[in-house]
């Protein structure tokens, strides 16, 4: 940040780290200081919509997976460097497509009142018998339920649906 502060960057290209909050908050304060500098940024994850989205909204003008082509990364530099947004492909076509239908952003609003109620007690860390209890439903449900929620968030274990819920508080 001390460089940053003392000479104006057009472009900072930076690594998406898992910590959410704290990323954009670094993001955040980057703008502060020149709201001009572009940033763009480099993640070894998979990339989703979502983190997309969360990237815009947070004025970063491109994201690209570290795995893609050298001649796309080039290519990812020039366009922020000209003042165009440069997002890969199909991160592009959903977010585009999320647009144009008007559908929400928020992964989270694809679950039903009984998904998010089942969430509220599974990331409060109760046990499988508490939730059967409190939601009056049956083991078989509670699996049922998990496995059902964490398709529909796109998320495979409890970390990544925790970053996912950081993201859209």
């Amino acid at each position: 940040m001390k460089r940053l502060k003392k000479t104006n960057y057009d472009l900072v290209i930076s690594e998406f780290f898992n910590k959410s909050k704290d990323f954009f908050h670094f993001v955040n304060e980057i703008l502060l200081i020149n709201p001009s500098t572009k940033i763009l940024v480099l993640t070894t994850n998979k990339t989703s919509s979502f983190l997309a989205l969360q990237c815009l909204k947070n004025g970063v003008y491109g994201l690209i997976e570290k795995s893609e082509d050298l001649a796309l990364i080039k290519c990812g530099i020039k366009k922020v460097l000209s003042n165009s947004r440069f997002f890969t492909n199909i991160i592009n076509s959903n977010v585009i497509e999320n647009s144009i239908i008007g559908a929400s952003n928020n992964p989270l609003d694809k679950l039903t009142e009984r998904e998010n109620e089942f969430l509220h007690y599974f990331l409060a860390g109760s046990s499988n018998n508490k939730i059967c209890k409190l939601m009056k439903i049956k083991p078989q449900t509670v699996s049922t339920m998990k496995n059902r929620a964490f398709h529909k968030l796109r998320v495979s274990n409890i970390i990544e649906l925790m970053e996912l819920i950081q993201m859209y508080p």
